[in-house]
């Protein structure tokens, strides 16, 4: 956690990205399932392309663990 935080100081866009280069799929799926859940439950967004995409990246690195 302290290198993502470290590294989310310089570039800010995601800490998914950063637990991906790291190796740490799960915890880049888990960013992603995060994301999701946002978008749905607090933001109301139900936009089916958007959500089918970021629900594709999180299996695609749950296959990877």
């Amino acid at each position: 956690a302290n290198i993502v935080g470290q590294t989310m100081k310089l570039n800010p866009h995601g800490d998914a990205a950063i637990y991906e280069t790291m190796g740490d799929y799960r915890q880049a799926a888990d960013a992603w399932g995060r994301m999701v859940t946002l978008l749905r439950d607090e933001w109301g967004f139900t936009d089916c392309v958007t959500m089918q995409t970021a629900e594709e990246e999180r299996a695609r690195l749950l296959q990877m663990v």
